[in-house]
C-alpha cells in the first residue's frame, strides 16, 4: 500500500504506477520491486505472511516475500 505519495511497483517486469492509497496483493511467486520514479518521498506499508510448507525458501523465514532475484534489479527513472 502506498501510504504517502505516488510510487511505482514492478510485477513480473511490468511497471505500474502506484498512487497514494493504492493497495496491491502480490502472489508469492511473482517477481516484484517497489520504487520511486520521482524526487518526492513515498512511504509504503508492506505486509507478508509465513510461507507455506514446500515453498522454495523452505518455510524457514518469518516473512516470506517471494523469491528475490538479485541479478534482476530494476533501473528506476531519474527525475
Amino acid at each position: 500500500m502506498a501510504l504517502k505519495g505516488d510510487g511505482t511497483i514492478i510485477l513480473d517486469g511490468k511497471r505500474i504506477k502506484m498512487p497514494e492509497g493504492m493497495i496491491v496483493r502480490v502472489g508469492p511467486r511473482v517477481w516484484r520491486a517497489l520504487g520511486n520514479d520521482s524526487k518526492k518521498d513515498v512511504v509504503y506499508m508492506v505486509l507478508g505472511a509465513v510461507p507455506p510448507k514446500g515453498f522454495p525458501l523452505g518455510g524457514r523465514t518469518l516473512l516470506g516475500d517471494g523469491i528475490p532475484n538479485r541479478n534482476k534489479v530494476p533501473r528506476w527513472k531519474k527525475a
